[in-house]
């Protein structure tokens, strides 16, 4: 019966040890040297690599993942850290930062205090006289509503003609001028409701057919570029009209109501 052959035992055990402890270091160096590379890059490791990190070191694709993980944080934790000189730069700033804020801090708190408390009777004053300023024009709203009622009829007599006169006419131009700019400029309109805006000042303007006399969508005819310039001219016309009337209507409206503010100010002469 043939004898099993035996695998031969060094002759120096410790040296053995040794040996393959010292390989397997050098592999595990050469998987991290991989693995930086892989997270450096921002990739997955390619199938060769896998297969090179699992031979080598004797992980499983498991153990694979969570070193790359491993490996990313860090990654993370060297850029946070820096190198040496960066810590020791780091620590002197700290330490200089901390010195300012030692001999500085105390000032500047107390020039804050004294900012806020101005801030504070500053915003105290403006609330003050705001309020003044109110409580004044309600107690003149009030002068004026208890003058006698013979004056306060008389004064609403004339505002009404008053309404029904430079005031009507004022809205009626100002009506016109806000439908002039609704022709002349989009502004916040769609197109579809510029179109329409247009066409309801002037059908000729705008047409939903084609030459051929279909149904189409909504455009601008020939016409509108000359409808639309005979209409910023009259809203260029129109507009100094209504300034005028609105400053006369001022005007005429200060007059009126003047013998009701005689009551807001005969108390004071």
């Amino acid at each position: 019966m043939a004898k099993t052959a035996t695998k031969p035992v060094p002759a120096n055990m410790s040296e053995h040890v040794d040996a393959v402890a010292e390989e397997h270091r050098y592999a595990l160096e050469s998987a991290d040297r991989l693995l930086r590379e892989i997270k450096l890059a921002g990739r997955r490791p390619t199938y060769a690599e896998m297969v090179s990190l699992t031979r080598e070191t004797g992980w499983s694709q498991k153990d694979v993942g969570t070193e790359l993980r491993r490996m990313n944080t860090a990654i993370q934790n060297e850029e946070i850290a820096g190198t040496p000189k960066d810590r020791e730069a780091a620590k002197k700033q700290a330490a200089k930062a901390a010195e300012v804020l030692e001999s500085e801090g105390p000032k500047l708190r107390d020039q804050i205090e004294k900012l806020e408390t101005q801030l504070r009777q500053i915003e105290n004053d403006a609330k003050t006289t705001k309020q003044r300023v109110e409580d004044q024009a309600d107690a003149v709203e009030k002068l004026i509503d208890n003058a006698p009622r013979f004056a306060k009829e008389e004064v609403q007599t004339r505002l009404r003609m008053l309404n029904e006169t430079t005031r009507r006419d004022l809205f009626d131009l100002q009506g016109r001028a806000n439908e002039l700019r609704a022709v002349v400029d989009q502004g916040q309109q769609t197109q579809k409701a510029h179109l329409e805006t247009v066409q309801r000042f002037d059908r000729r303007a705008v047409t939903d057919l084609t030459p051929d006399g279909h149904v189409h969508k909504m455009r601008f005819t020939d016409h509108w570029p000359m409808i639309r310039e005979e209409a910023a001219k009259e809203l260029a016309e129109l507009e100094p009209k209504i300034e005028a009337l609105q400053a006369e209507y001022d005007r005429d409206r200060a007059e009126i109501e003047k013998p009701l503010s005689y009551y807001a100010l005969a108390l004071h002469g």
